[in-house]
C-alpha cells in the first residue's frame, strides 16, 4: 500500500516538472526570436549606412578624378616656354646702345628666344619672368637696362667699377603674344664673359 503511493506521488511531481518545461519553452523561443529579429534590423540599419558612405566616396572620387582630369587637360594645352643663355664673349665700349645676343643658348623651350637677335618674342598672353647678370672686369663700369618693347623696365648699373664686378636683376612682366623684351648694353660701357658663363639672361612663362 505504501509502495503504491509513493510510485504516484513520483509520477505527480515528474508531470508537474515536465508542465513547467513545456510552459517555459514558449517563452524562451519567443525571447530569443526578438532577440535575433533586433539584431537582423540592427544588420539591415548599418548596412544601409554603409551603402551611404560608399555613395559619398564614390562621388568625391569621380569629382576628384575630374579634377585632375582638368587639370591634365589644361597642363597639356598650356605652353611650356623658358630660355637661359650667356653671352659667351665681352662687349662694348661701344659708340651707341647694342642689343645684347646671348649666343650660348643653355635651354630654349618653346622656341622663343633668338640668340642671333638676343630678342624674346612672347608666344602667348601671359605673365612671365626675367632675369639677367651683367659681370665687368673693365675700370669703364657696365650699365645694362632689359627692355620691353623699347621701354626700359629694369637696369643694372655700375659708373665706376673695381677689377672685377657684376649685379643682378629681375622683373615680371604681363605680355602680350608678339611683345619682345630684351637687354641693352649702354653707349661706353663694358659687359665680360668668357667660358664660365658670368653674363646671362633667363625667362620664363609663369601663366597664362
Amino acid at each position: 500500500m505504501c509502495t503504491t503511493s509513493l510510485i504516484s506521488l513520483s509520477l505527480c511531481c515528474l508531470q508537474v516538472f515536465q508542465s513547467r518545461d513545456v510552459d517555459k519553452k514558449p517563452i524562451f523561443m519567443e525571447t530569443t526570436q526578438r532577440a535575433s529579429e533586433s539584431q537582423v534590423e540592427e544588420q539591415r540599419v548599418l548596412l544601409q549606412e554603409l551603402r551611404a558612405i560608399v555613395a559619398q566616396q564614390s562621388t568625391k572620387l569621380n569629382e576628384m578624378g575630374a579634377i585632375v582630369e582638368e587639370l591634365k587637360r589644361e597642363n597639356g594645352e598650356r605652353p611650356k616656354v623658358a630660355f637661359s643663355a650667356s653671352l659667351s664673349e665681352s662687349k662694348g665700349p661701344n659708340s651707341d646702345d647694342v642689343i645684347l645676343a646671348y649666343k650660348h643658348v643653355f635651354n630654349n623651350i618653346g622656341e622663343a628666344y633668338s640668340p642671333v637677335t638676343g630678342i624674346f618674342r612672347a608666344p602667348v598672353n601671359g605673365v612671365y619672368y626675367f632675369t639677367y647678370t651683367a659681370f665687368t672686369t673693365s675700370s669703364k663700369g657696365r650699365r645694362v637696362s632689359l627692355y620691353k618693347n623699347g621701354l626700359v623696365m629694369v637696369t643694372v648699373t655700375d659708373d665706376v667699377s673695381d677689377s672685377e664686378d657684376g649685379g643682378t636683376n629681375g622683373v615680371t612682366l604681363q605680355l602680350d603674344a608678339g611683345d619682345e623684351v630684351y637687354t641693352r648694353l649702354m653707349e661706353g660701357f663694358n659687359i665680360f664673359d668668357d667660358n664660365n658663363h658670368h653674363s646671362t639672361f633667363t625667362g620664363f612663362l609663369l601663366f597664362t
